[in-house]
């Protein structure tokens, strides 16, 4: 007689047990996506227990104005949930409407901390903090929303700017903020730089991190001149760079050397590339220091380098090297120095009248003049003459140093 094999009633309805939980388990499927996308009325219909049906259905009732209800889903959902953020947020928010501030700064704070997408809690905690000027705790929050709404970085920004300006308390929080160079840091100086206030804000803040790790980066400057050279706020970028002594104004000509160093721009030298002319950069060798190299055959000006300076109201020196290539004609080559604000010419000193003068050296004297002169160019050009020009130099060692 065969012996019954253990189990072998369980294999028999083991199919049905199978197929009745893929049934469960594709309604509880079902069911999931219905609560999370049915209309909230419907899904609470559907899971009446469910923390996330009860959050939905609170958020519902709050914005159809019908707190009370609201606050009770709220509530439920919380009561299924403790740490259901959506029932946290709309029990905070009914309290608010209901002149309950204190339980909805409680409730609200802990449901920022639990979450940093949700822009309506975090707005809600900035202005609550800055009512009682808690300008760190509203600050923070309002670097949230910077993080990931667009949308807000234009009222923020002026936030912050206005809070810098018309509140003494606002400014170390906000320099706190800046030394941790959020990702924001760069674009808030930016839109400073737009406006007359702005860039007084902007000052203060250079002023405040200059000694510190977080001072501004050669990007951060860089942007602070260029705006300030289009906005033509010439005093502004002579202030700004006597203020950080960046680039360092013990070199008023950065790289006078042309060792191709880099650079804040537009402190660095500008090369001018055009028919009929060649520049390059020529390291240093066992004869001859790096230099700037230039060739040049034709009859009209041109620029070959320029750079911005700031030099302040008084007498100067010029002292140039440079040496001129067997075959060069009469150069017509000149250094200059131009005011841009005023357009005075106050040094315009030719490199040599002849190639015998080679190797030499162009010594000019000058004086800045107290008014119209807060930023200059310094540039090597060529005059204009009737007479084709064949140049090849190489210059180097470019110096400017105050007269005692």
């Amino acid at each position: 007689m065969p012996t019954a094999r253990p189990g072998g009633r369980v294999g028999r309805y083991l199919p049905v047990l199978v197929g009745a939980l893929a049934v469960w388990l594709g309604w509880q499927m079902v069911v999931q996506l219905l609560v999370d996308r049915a209309p909230a009325e419907i899904a609470l219909r559907i899971a009446p227990t469910s923390p996330t049906a009860l959050a939905r259905a609170a958020e519902a009732e709050l914005a159809a104005g019908r707190l009370d209800n609201a606050a009770s889903l709220a509530s439920s959902g919380l009561r299924s949930d403790p740490f259901n953020f959506q029932s946290l947020k709309v029990a905070g928010l009914t309290r608010d409407k209901a002149g309950d501030t204190a339980g909805a700064d409680a409730l609200l704070t802990l449901a920022g901390n639990w979450s940093l997408r949700d822009s309506e809690v975090h707005a809600w905690l900035v202005n609550q903090r800055l009512k009682r000027a808690d300008y760190a705790s509203a600050f923070a929050h309002a670097g949230t929303l910077l993080r990931r709404r667009v949308e807000y970085t234009d009222p923020i920004f002026e936030l912050f700017e206005t809070a810098y300006v018309e509140d003494a308390r606002a400014r170390a929080p906000l320099l706190k903020r800046l030394e941790a160079r959020p990702p924001w840091r760069g674009r808030f100086l930016q839109t400073l730089a737009q406006s007359d206030r702005g860039s007084t804000v902007m000052l203060s803040i250079a002023a405040s991190l200059k000694t510190s790790a977080a001072s501004l980066s050669d990007e951060e400057l860089g942007v602070q001149y260029r705006t300030a050279l289009a906005r033509q706020k010439l005093a502004l970028i002579h202030q700004l760079r006597t203020l950080v002594n960046r680039p360092a104004l013990s070199e008023p000509v950065f790289d006078g050397h042309f060792t191709g160093r880099s650079g804040i721009t537009p402190f660095v030298w500008t090369f001018t590339q055009d028919k009929g002319q060649r520049i390059s950069l020529s390291a240093a060798d066992t004869d001859r220091p790096s230099a700037l190299r230039v060739e040049y055959e034709g009859f009209g000006p041109v620029t070959f380098a320029s750079q911005m300076l700031t030099l302040d109201p008084g007498a100067y020196t010029l002292a140039v090297d440079y040496r001129l290539e067997p075959g060069t004609s009469t150069s017509r080559a000149t250094w200059q120095v131009r005011c841009l604000e005023s357009g005075e010419l106050v040094t315009n000193r030719p490199v040599a009248d002849s190639p015998g003068q080679t190797p030499g050296r162009v010594e000019s004297h000058f004086v800045v003049p107290a008014t119209g002169c807060a930023v200059q160019w310094i540039r090597l050009v060529t005059t204009p003459g009737d007479r084709r020009i064949a140049l090849s130099a190489s210059f180097h060692g470019v110096v400017i140093t105050p007269d005692s």
